[in-house]
């Protein structure tokens, strides 16, 4: 018995502490080197002998336990957001994902699960920490202190061979360091973390453009709506099974855009998240500076120096507004990046039931948008840049909601109908291939209701940017990618030019085939440095009536 328990908690520790970030290059034999952790904790327990035991599982439990927290921890960020665990990043999100349950934004039973399988995994872990101190410390040795030195040196004799035979042979090692390794990669994490803030106060400080920088003539008098489709990524537009959902409906949407007389351009950018934190989207594209950390954000929310693309349009002569159906109630930061007027949830007055992570579906909000800030009733209103949030494709994708005829939408109470027909998240989230279909479904409904939208508004002077803020989690996509459609939409075609020029976009409405991904960052630069002045003057007042579009109907 005293030999078997060295053993069983042994294998099981050396795998976890070798578990790389992507479990799927486990492949390569690099992964599979003795780690060095454990032979040194090994050692020590045996220094410690049978009379301190105990003492043994203790150090062990204290040094072991936090590498393999990490080695787990980092598995799990990288499968489910496609990125690296950072430590320093990621540890100030758990207020928000707090608020997120309190306010019920994901389903009830996910947080309690979680919480139960994470207390599993805690106990499981100490657990084989602990049998593997005592375990090494009992075991039947003429001198305990000889054995622990011999097993302590061929431990370091095997580092040291290691550094030997250095970067030459990549493909295999004598020992692994991983777990020594990952608690130094936090550390690097934060000094960078720090150091990527401090750039960042800079870049705010010392904007390029002055502070009281307004937009070139282009854009003067112009409806500028940037719409932020909730996790539209391009793994949505090239991969199975979405693309067979997708791609038809964008092919529909080209072809009835091209009979009221817009020919539309798409590209891909790259958003600086990937499975959530979509505000760190939507402040890139603002502040034309990389926003990829929470850090970054609130940096960003509390220093008043830097111009966003709000500001210059208001500056410009636009009435500038924030919509945000998602929100529950006021949001005073809306202010600070440039927005007189901020939209929460309640602002819309819909009735109907919620779906999902929505509490107000995406036609809904863009039909209320469309008649109280588009509409003919204000002839002689301001231009107006307005930032658009939709969330009905976001997690859990269920229920969703199908487009009605915009007139029969009432107060909401006509989509009751479909908030009962919809599957409980809790089944669809066992299932990955219906999961993924349900998606699809969330991620087409919120694309028609977009394009629906941009139909009824464009006019001569209306520029729509249809854009993803965010690929889905990889744990849906199985993608690690970035990348985000942009489809943009403009009643005059000199604008859409010099945006097709600038962004490197292609005709139509399927991005696949472009030499260039540009940046988020990029957008906010581009409508401030735009000199061409080929465009038609669009004077206060002079839009006139959308004219009809002859749209099906719920289109």
């Amino acid at each position: 018995m005293r030999r078997l328990l060295p053993l069983a908690t042994t294998v099981p520790l050396a795998l976890l502490l070798a578990l790389p970030m992507d479990v799927t290059a486990l492949r390569y034999p690099w992964f599979w080197a003795p780690p060095l952790e454990l032979i040194l904790v090994a050692a020590l327990a045996l220094a410690c002998g049978p009379q301190r035991a105990r003492i043994a599982g203790f150090l062990a439990v204290l040094s072991l336990g936090p590498m393999l927290l990490l080695a787990l921890l980092e598995a799990l960020v990288f499968q489910l957001f496609g990125r690296p665990l950072r430590l320093a990043a990621d540890l100030p999100l758990l207020p928000i994902a707090i608020e997120a349950i309190r306010l019920g934004s994901v389903p009830g039973w996910l947080p309690v699960l979680a919480l139960l399988l994470g207390l599993l995994v805690l106990l499981l872990l100490a657990g084989l920490c602990w049998g593997f101190g005592v375990g090494w410390a009992r075991l039947p040795s003429a001198s305990h202190r000889r054995a622990a030195w011999r097993l302590a040196a061929a431990g370091l004799t095997a580092l040291a061979l290691d550094a030997a035979l250095g970067p030459g042979t990549p493909h295999w090692r004598v020992v692994a360091t991983d777990g020594i390794g990952r608690l130094l990669l936090q550390l690097r994490h934060y000094r960078e973390l720090q150091q990527a803030r401090a750039r960042l106060e800079r870049a705010i400080a010392e904007d390029p453009l002055h502070p009281a920088s307004t937009l070139p003539g282009l854009w003067v008098g112009v409806d500028v709506v940037v719409l932020f489709v909730e996790s539209y990524g391009q793994v949505a537009l090239d991969r199975s099974p979405f693309a067979e959902m997708l791609r038809p409906r964008l092919a529909v949407w080209q072809e009835r855009l091209a009979r009221l007389g817009f020919a539309p351009a798409s590209g891909l950018l790259e958003s600086p998240t990937i499975g959530g934190q979509s505000w760190l989207a939507h402040a890139t594209l603002l502040a034309g500076l990389t926003i990829d950390h929470e850090s970054a954000w609130q940096l960003l929310l509390h220093r008043d120096r830097r111009s966003t693309l709000a500001h210059l349009f208001q500056r410009s002569g636009h009435r500038t507004l924030l919509a945000m159906p998602a929100v529950g109630g006021p949001w005073p930061e809306s202010a600070r990046l440039g927005f007189a007027s901020f939209l929460p949830a309640p602002a819309f007055g819909y009735a109907g039931p919620p779906f999902g992570f929505a509490p107000v579906p995406d036609q809904f909000a863009l039909a209320v948008l469309a008649r109280e800030w588009f509409g003919a009733t204000r002839p002689l209103r301001p231009p107006l840049f307005a930032l658009v949030v939709l969330a009905t494709s976001h997690a859990p994708f269920t229920p969703v909601p199908q487009l009605v005829p915009w007139e029969e939408l009432g107060d909401g109470r006509v989509l009751a109908r479909f908030s009962t027909e919809a599957e409980p998240a809790a089944e669809l989230w066992r299932q990955p291939e219906r999961l993924r279909a349900a998606y699809s479904r969330a991620l087409g409904y919120s694309l028609d209701a977009a394009f629906a939208f941009a139909a009824r508004i464009l006019q001569r002077c209306t520029l729509v940017l249809i854009l993803g803020d965010h690929p889905p989690a990889a744990a849906i996509s199985g993608d690690h990618r970035r990348t985000v459609p942009i489809h943009v939409l403009a009643g005059d075609p000199v604008r859409l030019a010099v945006l097709r020029a600038r962004l490197g976009l292609l005709p139509g409405l399927l991005p696949l085939e472009q030499g260039k991904i540009a940046s988020m960052a990029e957008l906010r630069d581009l409508f401030a440095g735009t000199r061409s002045e080929g465009g038609e003057a669009c004077a206060q007042g002079g839009w006139g009536e959308a004219p009809s579009r002859g749209l099906a109907p719920g289109s």
